[in-house]
């Protein structure tokens, strides 16, 4: 549960997400979107605009995995924690009023498991 290894599972997420939503925006508005037909060219764009965010942040992380004690790495794994429960919350919103499938639910628990090992990565690090 060392800093390393949380910021190298959290860049592997981000390239898997990231990449998926730059190159493949069909199929993760159809594979997450309640309403698929609803995706129109401004979806497209936001998926690649927040997809490009997540592999910037992945190259971030995977730099900052063998960082030692600093500020800067508490707060990347702070901002880590933080967007995990926007992620729980915005997800969790989206699909309890149907604009997301129940498939996103998936990706609730993968922030939850993600927001606790920050948390607890976060307690140890010194």
């Amino acid at each position: 549960m060392n800093t390393k290894n949380y910021f190298l599972v959290s860049a592997v997420l981000n390239v898997l997400f990231g990449f998926s939503l730059v190159f493949l925006p069909d199929m993760m508005t159809q594979q997450y979107l309640a309403d698929a037909a609803s995706q129109n060219t401004a979806t497209v764009l936001l998926c690649r605009l927040f997809g490009s965010l997540l592999l910037s942040l992945a190259v971030t992380l995977f730099i900052a995995r063998d960082a030692g004690p600093s500020s800067a790495r508490k707060g990347l794994i702070l901002g880590g924690v933080l967007v995990q429960v926007a992620y729980v919350i915005v997800h969790g919103m989206a699909i309890t009023q149907g604009v997301e499938k129940p498939f996103a639910w998936g990706t609730v628990g993968i922030s939850v498991v993600m927001f606790l090992w920050g948390v607890a990565v976060m307690r140890s690090d010194k």
